[in-house]
């Protein structure tokens, strides 16, 4: 039955009672009648005046995506290849047709404990003194590049590993610290290039493959980034790194089920793996399969309880089995870790949404856009929950702040549409509606909603 049917249908018993109401002879049959055709008619009007407040969407995360919804963890690279020994050092001096004496040997001494005991800087400035005596000799300049990068000074470490070789340095452990400094500023196409050279030289070298699978996994080449962690664990079986990067991989490209597998064989090698765990109730959250997700988040948790990814991606399977007031227990856990988890924060004011606890939902979606201001769903949400207490300026305010950031969000332009109706300013309702189907069109997402609400808002209006 079309809504513009169902007026009438309210119309015509009013009308027939109110005729009989006129032709009664009895004072009393005639007011009762009266009455009932008033509350009918009345009835009618409420009706047709609330309809569009009963369309407002909220912005779901629960079951809509894993990146959006769900906290992965990836593993990082492998380590950098150790610098050369005293020995080594004192070899390479000789060839250079220098004899080393006994400062200079005291020296490299210094500078390898230095490097044992994690004291880099020390070791940087060892192994610089030595460079300006003997600035020919490549390994001085790899061992140097070894200590700077574990002070996180990359840029340098890749020059100092890039001279090495260019004296003459060409064996594969240089490739590979130079692929590592380039992956770490994030140049990964040239990494790749040089953990490939590495490989020429040294075809099993499987923390190689291992790290050109991570360079093509940040570049978003999963197929390449699983062939090269296959090639990394046909040489080194109990790699558990690699299946743990694997099952990310194949997480990310919804191949859930094979990422199971992967993080169940990491975890057979690695029982206290807790990164598997999380990223295991990631997919079988994913799969819809959240008792058993929760079930991964826990185990996670009773090895490492400060895990908010876990605690938080724990909330969202709570949630998603309507089991809101967990959820929240859940999203406070991870936030009493992680005060600024602007996620948590976010999907704590959904669940206190779906509670109906809508001034307390609309306090957590100000304090995560408080932490990130460009927020679209929190705003959008936040403007449902105004809507629902009937504060529809103020939910205007928030879906016009959404649409600044992402213009082109249906679901808030429906919104904006549904309140906008409700204040009765039609024309401008119609807009948003109709600019909200054109983008569900565009994106196929489902019309139905806005449909009736456009539907509404034409009749409300007199001009269908």
């Amino acid at each position: 039955m079309k809504k513009n049917q169902i007026p009438m249908l309210v119309a015509i018993p009013a009308l027939l009672l109110g005729i009989f109401a006129l032709l009664s002879e009895s004072y009393k049959t005639f007011f009762v009648a009266l009455a009932v055709s008033l509350m009918l008619f009345g009835w009618n009007r409420m009706k047709s005046r609330q309809s569009t407040g009963k369309i407002v969407e909220t912005v779901q995360t629960t079951g809509e995506g894993i990146h959006d919804q769900l906290k992965e963890i990836k593993a990082g690279i492998a380590a950098l290849s150790d610098p050369y020994g005293p020995d080594d050092v004192l070899a390479a001096i000789g060839k250079s047709g220098r004899e080393a004496q006994s400062a200079v040997r005291e020296k490299v001494l210094a500078a390898d404990q230095a490097y044992n005991e994690n004291r880099y800087a020390d070791a940087e400035r060892a192994y610089t003194t030595l460079i300006d005596l003997f600035s020919d000799v490549p390994i001085l300049y790899f061992n140097r590049g070894v200590s700077r990068a574990f002070s996180n000074r990359n840029q340098e470490a890749f020059n100092d590993f890039d001279q090495a070789i260019q004296l003459g340095l060409l064996d594969a452990a240089a490739l590979y610290n130079k692929g590592v400094s380039l992956g770490a500023l994030g140049r990964r196409e040239e990494a790749i290039l040089a953990y490939d050279a590495a490989l020429k030289i040294k075809p099993d070298f499987h923390e190689t493959l291992y790290n050109k699978g991570v360079s093509l996994a940040d570049l978003d080449r999963r197929e390449e980034a699983i062939l090269a962690y296959d090639a990394a664990l046909k040489i080194k079986p109990d790699y558990y790194q690699a299946l743990y990067n694997k099952g990310v991989c194949l997480a990310d490209l919804g191949r859930h089920e094979e990422a199971i597998l992967a993080f169940d064989v990491a975890l057979k090698i690695k029982p206290d793996y807790h990164e598997a765990l999380n990223n295991k109730g990631v997919s079988l959250a994913a799969l819809g399969r959240h008792e058993e997700a929760i079930l991964a988040f826990d185990a996670a948790l009773k090895i490492k309880p400060d895990l908010h990814e876990a605690l938080y991606n724990k909330g969202n399977s709570l949630a998603a089995l309507g089991r809101r007031e967990e959820a929240i227990l859940a999203y406070n856990a991870a936030l009493k870790i992680k005060p600024d988890y602007h996620e948590a924060l976010y999907n704590k004011g959904n669940s206190l949404h779906a509670l109906g606890r809508r001034e307390e939902a609309i306090l957590a979606f100000d304090a995560a856009l408080k932490i990130k201001s460009d927020y679209h769903d929190a705003l959008t949400n936040k403007g449902a929950s105004l809507h629902y207490l009937g504060r529809r300026e103020e939910a205007i305010l928030a879906f016009d702040a959404a649409l600044k950031i992402k213009p082109d969000f249906h679901k808030t332009l429906h919104n904006k549409g549904a309140s906008l109706a409700d204040l009765g300013r039609w024309d401008e309702a119609e807009q948003a509606a109709m600019q909200a189907i054109e983008l569900q069109r565009r994106v196929g997402a489902s019309t139905e909603n806005t449909e009736k609400l456009l539907e509404d808002i034409r009749v409300n209006r007199g001009t269908k």
